[in-house]
Formats: C-alpha cells, structure tokens, sequence
C-alpha cells in the first residue's frame, strides 16, 4: 500500500509527473518510429550482407552505426538510451521512460525482426573454429582467391566502403582521407607480406588487396551530400537555382549522400589502369607507380593496353602480375656476443660429448648439435667481418657490443627466376607463369640448370652472410649512452649508434632504370640541358664582370668576386652534368624485373598468333624425348655391331699386318728425316740462356721427377746410383730415360714452359704446341701426337743405342772410367764375365759395372757418363747434345725397323716361295689353325681371347708349313735359298737407293772370337769395339790393390762388311722370330682371311638394320634442327612484326645470352630498391624496429662530419646519401616527437653515472659551427614509437599519427 496510509510504502506518483512520464514515453515512441522508418535502408543492407555472405563489411556495418534506426535514435535524442534493453525499462531513469515508448512504436518490431534475422543468418554462415583461433588469423590456402566470390557489384563496393564520418548539418562535405602521409603499419595484409619475419611488405600489394574497400590510393570512395536548392529570378527576369542557406548564412544540404568511386574500378583496360597510377600524387614518382615499375606491372600495362580487366576476377588478375616478381627480403642481425655465446655452447657441448657413460645415441645427437652450431658460427664470422672498419666509436670501454644488418633478396636473389625457391604470395596461377617462364629459358639455352646472376657492385664480404643476393648492410655498437655529464645528467640508457648505412647498389640500381625508361631518360636528358643553360649563364655572367671591368663599371675586387663565385658554381654544375651522364652512359647488367616481364610478353602474344614460341619448350622437349630414344635403340642394337667391330678391326691388322707394318715404319722413317734439321734446331736455340725453356734444361731439388729404381730400364742399378743421377740430371732426361712423357709434358717441352698469354693468346696447349712446331718447319701428318719429336720423347725408355759415334764415346767414358780406376777392369776379363750379368754397384771405387756383355740402353750410357763427370748435363750444350744424339740414333732404329718390314713384304708376296708351299697347302694350313683357335675362344668364352701358343697341334701346323716350305737356316734348303735371295736383293736395293747401310741387328751383342792362338780369344760388342783384358802381374802373389788393364780395339766395318753383317742377321731374325713353331705371317694371315669373310657377312647384315635406326634418328635431329640453332627463338619472335617492340627484342637478347651456356655473359642481382634513398629508408627503418624489439631507448645516427672522417673523406657531402640532412633526416623527422637532435654523445661499455670520469665521448668533430641538422647527432627515442609497425619496400610521407604511442 502506498503513503500516507500505510506508513513507509511506496508513495504516489503526482499527477505532473505522471503527465511528464507519457510526455517522454510519447517522445520515445515518436523518436523510436520516426528512427526505424529513416534508419530501415541501412538496417535493410546489414540484413542482406547477413544472409547472403553470413557477415557485414566493414563498410556497411559503418553506414549502420552511422544511419541504422540505432544510431538516428541516439542522435535524435541527444543522448543514449538501451538499445533493445529492458535495463531500466519503463523505470525513472536517464533513457528508461522513452526506451520503453520506444518499444512500443510499431517500427520497432520490424527492426527487431530484422536484428533477429541478421544474428540468425550470422550464426548459420560462421565458419568452423580452427583450434580455437579467432576467423582474423585464418590465412588463404595455397592458391586460393584473395577475392570472395561471387563478386560484389559495383553498388555494393560503394556501400561496402563508406568508412566516412559524415558530416553534421549545416557543415559542407569534405572528402574522404585517405591517409597519404601514414609509412608504418600495423595491420598489413598476409597477401602483402615479403619477409619471413613480416616486418617488410609490399605497399603495391597493399594496396591492390584494398581495392574494393576504398580505403586506398588505388581506390578511394568520395562521398557528398547536395546542397539544398531554391529557385529565384535573376536581376535579367531569369529563373535559376541556388543553395538555400540558414540564417547564419550557412549552405543547408540534402539528407541523402552521393557517393562516387575515384581510383580504379573494374571493369578497366590495362591503358586504364596504367592512366591512374600517372595520375596518383606525384605521377611517375610516387611511391606505387615506383613500386609498379619494379616488379614489371607498368611494363605489362604498357604492352597490353588493350587487355581487359574484367570485374569478376579483375583485382585477382592485378594482383597475380604485381605479385610475380616481387621480392623476398631476407634480414640477419650478427652481434660479435652472439659469437662469443656460439664459442661457449659449442665448448660445453664438447666437453659434454666426452662423457664415457653417454650412449652412442646421445653422443650423435651432441655431434650434430655441434656441426649444426659451427655451421652458424661460420656464418656469423662472415656476417661479423669488417667489425672494426670505418668505426666513428672508439670502441673498447665505450660499448659493450657490435651489431651488422644484413640485407639480402632470399635464396632466390642470385637466380634469374628460381621456381624451385618457395616464395610468398604466389597463386597457383603466378607459380604456372613462373615454371613456364623458366623452362622456356632452360629450354631455349639448352641447359638443366641456368647461371646464376652476378653481383651487381661490391658485396664488402657480406656475401655469404645471407642467402641470394645481398643487397645492403649497417653496422652498429650497444652500449649505455647519453647526452650529458655530470652530476644533474639524465641516467645513461642502454641504446644503439649507427656507425655505417651501406648500399651502393642503389645508384647502380637506378642508373639502370633511367636507361630502361625512355620517360625517365627523357627527364634526365631535360635536366642535363637545364644545368648546361645555368653554365651557360655563369660562364656569360664572368664575361660580363669582364666587360662592366674593362668599361670601369665595377671594380678589379668586385670582378674577382664574381669569377670566385662563378668557378664554385660551374664546379658543381659540371659535377651535376657529370652526374647525369653517367646515369644515362653507364651501363651495367642488372636484370630487371621489366626484362623478365618482356620476355613473358614474347609468350603471351605467340599464344594469341600461335607461331610456336609459347610451345617451343614443350615441342622441343618432346623431340629431344623422341631423339632420346631413338639413339637409346640404336646404341643397344649397335652394342652387338661394335662388338663386331671390335672382332673385326684386329682381324683386319692381322690380315694385313705385314703392310701395315711396312707403312707405318716407312711413315715414321720419313717423318723422322724431313723433320731432322728442325729438330736439331730446337734442342740448339736456347743453349745460351737455358732459362728460356725451363722443361729442357732446368734441374735441381725442385724436381717433379724422380727417377725410379729397381725398375725398367734402371733395374739393373743400385739406389746410389739412381740417387746421384737424379742430383744430376734435369727433368727432361729423367723423363726420358725412365717414363714415356704424356702429351702435356711434351706440349710443355715443347712451348718451354709459356702461358697462354705468351703464345699467342692461345688457350688450348695442344694447339698451341703445334702452331709452334709449324712455325718452326715442322711436318705433321695429323694432330700433335703424331709428330716426329712426340714419338722419338716417348722411346728413350726401351731405346738401345745403336749409333756408333754414341758407343764409340760411352766406351772412351768406360775407358776413362777404368785408368782413373772409377770401375773395376776385372768384369771384362773371361773368368769374371759372370759379373756382366750382376746387377751394377754404381758408386764405389769397386763397383763393378756391368758393361762388358748387357745390351746397352741410355740409362746405363749416362750412368757412365755422371760417374766420370757429375757435373756433364749441368751445360745446357751437353743436355743440346745427348738429345741430338738421340735422336739421331732414335732414327737409325727407325731404320732398322723399316728394313725387315720391307724384307718381310717382299717374302710374303713372292711368287716362287708361295708356289714352293702351295697355295692349297697354304689354306689348309690356315684352316686348321683356325679350327684350333676358334676353339681356344669357344672355351674360353671370349671372341677376342689370344691363341693358345703352347697347344702342341698349333704348334704342329708351323712345324709343317716349315717341313713344306723347306726352310732350314743351316742347311741352306731351298726355301731358305729363297729367302736369303729376296734378303739380298732388298738390302741392296736400299742401300744404293737411299746410299744408306742399316744397322746390323746383333750390333752389341757380345760374342767370343779365336784370335790367331788358338787357345785365346777375344771379347767384345759385335760391330763396335773388341776388348782385351790384360790381368795384373803377379810376383810373389797378387799384390793387394793391383788392377788389370783393358785395351778397347774400336772397329770400323768396310760398307761390303757392314751389308753383309745386316742381311746375316736378317736372315736369322726371320728364320728364328718370323717362320717358327710359334709364328708365321703367311698361314696367320690366310686363317685370319677365313675367319674375316664370315664375320663380314654378319657385320653386313646389321649394317643394314643400323641404316635404318641411322635414318630415323638423322630425321628427327633435323627436325630439332630448328629448335637448336641459335636464333631460333629470335626468327620466331620476328614473325610477330610490329606486335614486339624493339625493347622487348632487346629484352629477350640480353636473357637469352645469360642462358646460353656457352656464353660467358652474366645478367646481375636485382637489388629490391630503385635508388640509395629508398634503400636507406628500408634500412634505417628496420634498424629501428629491431631497437625497439631489443628494448633500446635511443637509436642514434651520425654527424655527417664524423661519417666522412671514419672514411678519410675530405668533402664530407660526398656521403650524404648515407648521413645527409635531407637524405637520413627526412626519414628520422617520419618519427614525430620521437626524433630529436643533440650536438654530444657520451657512451660507456657498463651502466655507470654520467659523472663517472669513464664515460667516453663519440665522435670526432667537437665544437664545430652547426649550421644544419647533419651537424648534430640524430636520435629516435624508441619509448615513444610502436613496437609492432611494418616497414613497407617503397614509401613517401610521414607517419600518421593514431600509430604513436607516446610512453
């Protein structure tokens, strides 16, 4: 019960405020009704949004908070009440009253109806939670569509992206703000991003991904209200139109909104596209159309103006070409403590690996820990190198560590594209493109695996301290720093000074795109004409001050003031022109990405013209897989003919063996002769400075030869011996006598030791060898190898010697030998003839040698030789002469040898001895020896296995041709007869021929002769010098120490003796070696005649299969032909007419050279910035993130003064485009209050008082007149900027201002 009758209960309501109750419920209900039928369109969007994609953009859920029935509510009311609420419903409260007359108005229940409808539809469409994550993290699939489909219309862009505070009456519209001056971001788009750590992004993909939105530069959405109108007459009596004001005379406007789309909108033609981005702030030097430029788009828009961007899929398409070659940047800080830390985890790692008790397991887990850490330690070593160069600290106890920035391009910046190298923001679409751009490239230049770029300037060792292409470095030191000393100075905070902002690739980098871009040629060639007209008028001026001089209008002081100042400034005008055309004039090789987008187009337009460039990979390809497997069956069916081949050649030599023989010793006799004198002359022509072939007379410790012993031809000497004489002889007859020399050992010889730019530039040695022996009248008969010198360097080793100046003067050595009592005497007497076949003992008083009976080769000739004089090869005319010597006697061998082979020509084809044998017992012969051969290789079970020459039947078919063929060397039957005949004939024959004698074959073999008593004999070498032993006399015993004595004899055969001795030993070489039980080249030849014939009808039957598997490969070879020829591509490409535009040709030259394997051109790393400023943007930027991340206070930026002088600069304006005021401090001033200047720097390498008397200063210029901001220390405070910003590649402006954070 209320009051007054019941004490203490409710009272009643008075009828005035009963009557101000429903005044305010009916203002609620009018305002509620009045909200909800304005605020319907709006509710209406959000309801459509709702079901149709089970969310509201941004921008429409906007338009509602700004003009849903909600929001006019709230502003008709002037102040807020519940929305929807039964909070304070209907109660005396701030709201409550009109809440519920609000809820009572007959709108209400349609906007409720409609709240209730979105929330549904919302709740239907969410998508599935992904592990607890809200749907802002979710990130796009692999190639799926940055655009929601189905599309929105245009309409529905323009409500989507009315993100505008409109405006409230009377005030008149102002345009949207599109946020020009924000740098940094925050919210950057995953599509945007092009590093791994996702502090670097692309403002170009920015951007693109915004189109829609209208919240860009590309596209931006203006949005107006009209004025409202009245008509009135003009003073002419004319009707007209004007804006109604209010009574303070303010344009009264429309409720509606206009809205219009600014920027670009689908659908568009790439000329379209191409206009806005000129169009944008700053036309072609804005940072978009820069951006644009870089990764190719201009380029691409520029080729195809004609191309359609369509609406549905327009801003996808966009996005795939500005996305294909943008670039990944990669950053890796290096501190030198993180090196020391290294040190210390791998110690302990080790010490910890050295455990016992550890099992095999965990001690290969340490080990790899291990590797794993050195690994980076060595790359941290690359990446820490210079540390102490170019250093404005003093470094020691002013920091406490050093830290390098490197910047780099990825593990795709050293390659011309790199498909393999996953990269971000690439569709399925752009990775298709990518692939078919690199296969045509490896297709065209024929090669798996493409060049990698070269660098484009210095990488300052940095090289390998990030993957790619570096491009960038800075380097810096931490330590506790301040501005101040003493007592009352703010605490020292630990901070960060920048010592060097490295990027020279810059000014490569942009001189490269001026001269790509004719627009941007076209602006340098302007200016270059300006700065020539400012000269011309400075150098008018100083001829002026003359003029005014000379007429007494100025002063001799005053002139000179003016030419003062004339000559500073045609200095710096020349520098600028200077400037300007190495811009325009120096070229370098960096391949940029509009290259790349050339080539591309060349693709492109093949697939609209279809003349086979597109395809040109995919049609070559399958061709070289068709060749590929073609040859594949012929070299297998081929495998069994060479086998053949292999059956047959040898056969063929055998058969033949007795002219082949003949020919190649006639060949090497010939060669020998006409190449005599030319010989001589090159063993002659540096004896008087032996230093000019090196190869022939240079000897020393130094050697590369070492003579072997126990071996060859030096196995019948001791090591002493062998010791000495590698002392003592030069390399070139070590070789000689011990080893046959290698065709590049003779090539040296030869050349003496030249480089290549000693003879004649030419590289190839073997070619170069050969030049020179032309030019010095050599004759060849094929390539180098087959000279005479070549042969004669590779037959010391088994050479005897037969000349018989040599024997005559190794005997007189021997004789020498034996009266200076060097060799014992005793070997050449009959009862110590057994010592000839003991090994030598060379280098005692006693040693025997064995010299009087054992063939004599050239080691045992210049045995004697350095026993007698150790110092002999030391004169060079001595090395001249044994090798004229030799190769002199390398040609009586020659000889010889070419003798018996006509000898055994002539028997082989003589008429009368092959009627003595019969020509069918000849093949019956050979028959049978090919019966037993071929049973020797059927057991074996290999066709080219050797005969059996210890088969008692083989050996039975020799004995019978000899029984038939009457050959019997003692008892003179006929068929030896015969030969002695032919024997006879032929060696007179030659002699009178080329009046010539041959050597005796059995010169220096030992024989035994009578002398007149009977009971004595003479010893010797046959044909060259008889000995007589005389022992010493003994009296009373032999005397300790006595030697006997030899008395050498030389003979001199009379040219009758000489011919007589060689036919005798023709016959016995014939009789003994050629017609035995082993050998016999008639029945030989003849059964290898047999055998030939049935293998040449198989070898015909393949030859026939072979032609055909021949034919089809040499058909498709032609018709790859086309496809592998240089130029292929290029006679395509001008197919296309007038389509390619000279710049695309050049475009694909300059590729296609870089991948031509045998093309020595290397294109060079793309930097990913166009000029030095924008790389040092990108590089001050991310050095101050990275100080914020770590928890600096300041970062601080050198004086320029201070840069210069660590560099030994004497203009410090040289670096300004590292520390300048305008370069640098344009950047810094981005920061807002957060940047600030201070003219001293005090830092210590621990946190100690700023009065401590340990503080060091930085810098070295102290005290000089500041005269701009280059002349103070510059400093971001770090507390009063974000943590989390993004750093965009190319970007103008400040930073915008709701992303300070002020601490």
């Amino acid at each position: 019960m209320a009051e007054p009758y019941f004490p203490g209960g409710p009272r009643p309501q008075s009828l005035a405020k009963t009557l101000e109750d429903l005044q305010r419920f009916g203002k609620g209900l009018l305002v509620g009704e009045t909200a909800d039928i304005l605020g319907l369109p709006a509710d209406l969007a959000g309801l459509y949004y709702d079901v149709r994609y089970g969310q509201t953009p941004q921008g429409i859920q906007t338009l509602i908070d700004r003009f849903g029935s909600e929001a006019l509510a709230k502003r008709f009311m002037g102040k807020d009440f519940p929305e929807f609420s039964f909070q304070n419903f209907g109660q005396d409260t701030e709201g409550g009253i009109e809440s519920a007359g609000r809820a009572f108005a007959p709108g209400a229940l349609l906007t409720k109806a409609i709240a209730t409808a979105r929330l549904a539809a919302r709740m239907k469409n969410r998508p599935p939670s992904d592990g607890g994550f809200g749907s802002q993290f979710a990130m796009a699939g692999v190639g799926a569509s940055k655009i929601p489909a189905p599309p929105p219309t245009t309409a529905e862009q323009l409500m989507m992206t009315t993100d505008q505070t409109l405006p409230s009456m009377p005030e008149p519209p102002k345009k949207a703000d599109v946020f020009e001056d924000d740098y940094l971001k925050k919210d950057v788009s995953l599509a945007a991003r092009i590093s791994t750590d996702n502090v670097f992004y692309s403002n170009l993909l920015q951007e693109i991904e915004n189109i829609g939105t209208g919240q860009g530069e590309l596209q931006q959405i203006i949005q107006t209200r009209m004025p409202m109108l009245e008509t009135f007459t003009t003073k002419k009596g004319k009707t007209a139109q004007r804006p109604v004001r209010d009574d303070a005379g303010n344009i009264m406007y429309e409720q509606g909104v206009t809205t219009r789309i600014e920027g670009i909108e689908f659908p568009m033609t790439g000329e379209q596209i191409l206009e806005k981005f000129k169009t944008l702030k700053g036309g072609i030097n804005s940072r978009l159309y820069k951006e644009a430029e870089e990764v190719g788009l201009i380029r691409y828009l520029e080729l195809n103006p004609k191309e359609k961007f369509k609406a549905d899929g327009g801003k996808e398409k966009l996005y795939n070409i500005a996305s294909q070659f943008t670039p990944d940047i990669e950053v890796n800080v290096y501190k030198e403590s993180d090196q020391l830390a290294l040190d210390s985890q791998i110690a302990n790692l080790k010490t910890t690996s050295a455990d016992p008790t550890l099992t095999q397991e965990q001690k290969t887990d340490l080990l790899d820990q291990i590797r794993n850490l050195e690994g980076i330690k060595r790359r941290s070593r690359t990446g820490m190198s210079n540390k102490g160069a170019q250093r404005i600290d003093p470094g020691g106890d002013s920091v406490y560590d050093v830290v390098h920035t490197i910047f780099g391009t990825g593990s795709k910046g050293n390659k011309l594209l790199g498909s393999s190298v996953d990269r971000f923001n690439s569709s399925n679409t752009v990775k298709k493109a990518y692939q078919e751009l690199e296969d045509f490239f490896k297709s065209v230049g024929d090669t798996a695996s493409i060049k990698e770029l070269k660098r484009s300037y210095s990488e300052h060792g940095f090289n390998d301290a990030v993957d790619g292409g570096y491009f960038a470095h800075t380097r810096a030191v931490d330590g506790f720093m301040g501005f101040e000393l003493g007592a009352n100075a703010p605490k020292l905070e630990d901070s960060r000074f920048v010592n060097e902002l490295q990027i020279n690739q810059g000014m490569t980098k942009k001189r490269k795109l001026i001269q790509d871009s004719p627009e941007r040629t076209a602006e340098v060639q302007r200016n270059i004409a300006n700065q020539r007209k400012r000269l011309q008028d400075v150098n008018d001026s100083v001829t002026k001050a003359g003029d005014d001089f000379r007429a007494g209008r100025i002063t001799q002081e005053q002139r000179n003031a003016i030419v003062d100042l004339a000559q500073i400034k045609q200095r710096e005008i020349t520098t600028v022109i200077n400037s300007l055309n190495k811009a325009l004039n120096n070229k370098n090789d960096i391949i940029l990405n509009s290259t790349l987008m050339d080539t591309q187009q060349i693709l492109k337009l093949d697939k609209e013209n279809n003349l086979g460039i597109s395809t040109f990979t995919e049609k070559k390809v399958k061709l070289q897989d068709e060749l590929k497997e073609a040859t594949r069956q012929k070299d297998e069916f081929l495998k069994d003919y060479d086998k053949l081949e292999k059956l047959v050649t040898p056969l063929k030599e055998k058969v033949f063996k007795v002219d082949n023989d003949l020919n190649s010793a006639a060949v090497s006799q010939s060669l020998y002769n006409m190449n005599k004198s030319a010989t001589t002359r090159f063993f002659d022509e540096d004896i008087d400075n032996p230093f000019n072939n090196a190869p022939l007379f240079a000897l020393g410790p130094n050697s590369s030869v070492q003579l072997p012993a126990n071996r060859g031809p030096l196995r019948d000497l001791d090591e002493a011996s062998v010791k000495k004489m590698d002392m003592a002889l030069p390399d070139s007859i070590k070789r000689y006598i011990s080893n046959k020399f290698t065709q590049e050992e003779a090539e040296a010889l030869v050349l003496k030791g030249a480089d290549a730019s000693a003879r004649g530039g030419l590289q190839d040695s073997t070619r170069a060898a050969k030049q020179f022996l032309v030019n010095r009248k050599f004759q060849f008969r094929g390539d180098f190898k087959d000279n005479s010198l070549f042969e004669f360097l590779n037959r010391g080793k088994n050479a005897r010697v037969i000349d018989k100046e040599l024997l005559r003067d190794h005997y007189q050595t021997v004789d020498r030998l034996i009266k200076n009592k060097k060799i014992d005497p005793v070997q050449f007497s009959e009862k110590d003839r057994h010592l000839a076949d003991s090994k030598a003992l060379f280098g005692g008083f006693d040693a025997p040698v064995n010299d009087a009976k054992s063939t004599l080769n050239f080691a045992k000739y210049i045995q004697m030789k350095v026993l007698d004089n150790p110092d002999y090869f030391k004169d060079p005319k001595n090395v001249s002469k044994f090798f004229k010597d030799a190769y002199r006697n390398h040609g009586l061998e020659l000889e010889r040898r070419y003798i018996k082979a006509l000898v055994m020509k002539n028997i082989v084809n003589n008429n009368d001895f092959r009627k003595l044998v019969g020509k069918d017992n000849i093949k019956e012969l050979a028959q049978r020896l090919e019966t037993i051969d071929q049973a020797n290789r059927k057991k074996l079970n290999d066709p080219t296995a050797i005969p059996n020459y210890f088969d008692d039947e083989r050996k039975k078919i020799f004995q019978d041709f000899i029984t038939d063929a009457e050959i019997d060397r003692l008892s003179k039957t006929k068929g030896t007869k015969i030969i002695e005949k032919i024997i006879n004939e032929t060696v007179d024959a030659y002699t009178l021929q080329n009046n010539s004698i041959p050597i005796p074959q059995n010169t220096l073999n030992s024989r035994l002769r009578r002398t007149k008593n009977t009971s004595d004999y003479n010893y010797g070498i046959e044909n060259v010098v008889d000995f007589t032993y005389t022992p010493p006399k003994k009296l009373l015993g032999v005397i300790p120490g006595a030697r006997g004595t030899v008395d050498f004899k030389f003979i001199d055969l009379s040219p009758e003796a000489q011919k007589n001795a060689v036919k005798k030993d023709l016959s016995t070489d014939i009789h003994i070696n050629e017609f035995s039980q082993s050998r016999n080249p008639i029945i030989e030849s003849m059964a290898h005649q047999e055998r030939l014939a049935g293998l040449d009808k198989e070898k015909l039957i393949l030859e026939n299969r072979a032609k055909d598997l021949i034919e089809v490969e040499i058909d498709l070879k032609e018709k790859l032909r086309p496809f592998e020829q240089r130029g292929a591509v290029r006679k395509l490409v001008d197919k296309l007419g007038d389509k390619v535009p000279q710049k695309v040709k050049d475009s694909l030259e300059e590729t296609l050279k870089h991948v031509d394997p045998n093309e020595s051109f290397q294109l060079a790393k793309n930097p990913p910035i166009q000029d030095s400023q924008q790389g040092l943007e990108l590089m001050v930027h991310r050095m101050i993130s990275d100080a914020k991340q770590e928890g600096k206070r300041y970062i601080i930026f050198p004086k320029l003064a201070d840069y210069a002088s660590a560099r030994s600069s004497g203009d410090p304006k040289k670096y300004s485009f590292a520390a300048g005021t305008q370069q640098l401090g344009s950047i810094l001033k981005k920061y807002g209050d957060a940047y600030f200047t201070k003219e001293r720097l005090y830092s210590s390498s621990s946190n100690i008082s700023p009065s401590s008397t340990q503080m060091i200063e930085i810098g070295k210029t102290r005290g000089a007149p500041v005269n701009e901001e280059s002349d103070l220390f510059r400093i971001i405070d770090l507390s009063k900027i974000d943590s989390d910003l993004k750093v965009p590649r190319f970007k103008k402006g400040g930073i915008f201002s709701k992303f300070r954070k002020v601490a």
